[in-house]
């Protein structure tokens, strides 16, 4: 069997794969994990290799979707490997076989974004069982944070729920880190405040940023300014700020660089010094939708904004909020 599991929304994603995997007795199967760098020659061989002492084979690959989709460098934020002048596509082997996997063989890819009209899903649709993870939003997202708090035995009112979103957003990832602290913190004696969210702020305010570098990159402009305004309330100041923007912009064209050397996931991170499997996913990902050309005008917007800042010809708040809403635009 062939399964795809794409999206944006990484903690359900990953909570999917570990069902699928226990619903498969991972203790009696042989499993294999690749990253988008694969040789499709070698990833063929082993889907096709009897699995050794073990009922079933499992074999996982992480983006290859994203590798597997053409660039776009014309568009503001374009895509990512795929077919180029014509050339045989670099998959045509895996999706040749894909028909004829042995029943014991269990297929699993892993991918942060997958067009509609992605080429490789395309080519394994079917057999393939296609699974979209998309962010949370709106009332889905305040479901979701009521129901993983009670499962965790937190009680939180809907002022902390509400702060929480505000502070998080839709990064799961956070906001179940953020309830399992209150549930530390709290244990079952009452719900869980506003102010006890503000006691544990440190690292809600981290994950704030990263938030808004997010929203800036993806060029999601509400979030983005809402962000800001959350951040400067806080106390971040806009030097900060523009740091952390200006840095997730030069991962992003090293990864692109690396990248188009043919270079892995995991041995990009390594070289640009992103270990955090989250993180890395993430740089790949937005590496992939960010075009070169609009990359390079926001490094040189934020230095303006920099430069503009040091010199005192703009107002902090001022000089923050026009290089956010300048640059968070949608594509």
């Amino acid at each position: 069997m062939i399964r795809i599991l794409h999206g944006d929304d990484s903690y359900s994603r990953t909570r999917a794969l570990a069902r699928i995997l226990a619903e498969l007795s991972v203790g009696d199967a042989d499993v294999s994990r690749y990253d988008a760098g694969v040789a499709i020659d070698a990833l063929v061989f082993a889907l096709q290799t009897t699995p050794f002492l073990a009922s079933r084979r499992i074999v996982i690959v992480d983006g290859l979707l994203t590798r597997a989709q053409p660039r776009r460098d014309g568009a503001r934020r374009g895509r990512g490997g795929g077919r180029r002048g014509g050339a045989v596509p670099f998959w045509t082997a895996l999706a040749d076989a894909a028909p004829t996997l042995p029943p014991s063989t269990e297929l699993i890819l892993i991918d942060d974004g997958a067009d509609r009209d992605n080429p490789l899903k395309e080519a394994l649709t079917p057999p393939a069982q296609v699974t979209e993870f998309r962010p949370l939003r709106g009332r889905d997202l305040q479901g979701w944070l009521t129901a993983h708090a009670r499962e965790a035995g937190v009680r939180l009112l809907p002022e902390t729920e509400r702060l929480l979103i505000e502070l998080c957003g839709s990064n799961l990832w956070a906001l179940a880190g953020e309830v399992e602290k209150l549930h530390l913190y709290l244990g079952d004696e009452r719900p869980a405040t506003a102010a006890d969210v503000r006691a544990l702020a440190s690292s809600v305010r981290e994950e704030s940023v990263f938030s808004l570098v997010d929203a800036v990159i993806e060029g999601r402009n509400r979030d983005a300014l809402r962000l800001l305004q959350l951040l400067r309330i806080e106390g971040a100041g806009p030097g900060y700020i523009i740091t952390m923007v200006a840095r997730q912009c030069r991962l992003l064209i090293l990864a692109r660089e690396l990248s188009a050397g043919g270079l892995g996931q995991q041995e990009i991170g390594r070289r640009i010094g992103v270990t955090n499997d989250f993180a890395l996913s993430k740089v790949i990902q937005q590496s992939a939708r960010s075009s070169l050309p609009w990359l390079e005008a926001a490094m040189a917007r934020l230095l303006e904004a920099d430069l503009a800042l040091k010199r005192g010809e703009q107002s902090e708040d001022l000089a923050i909020e026009l290089v956010v809403a300048d640059l968070a635009q949608p594509a």
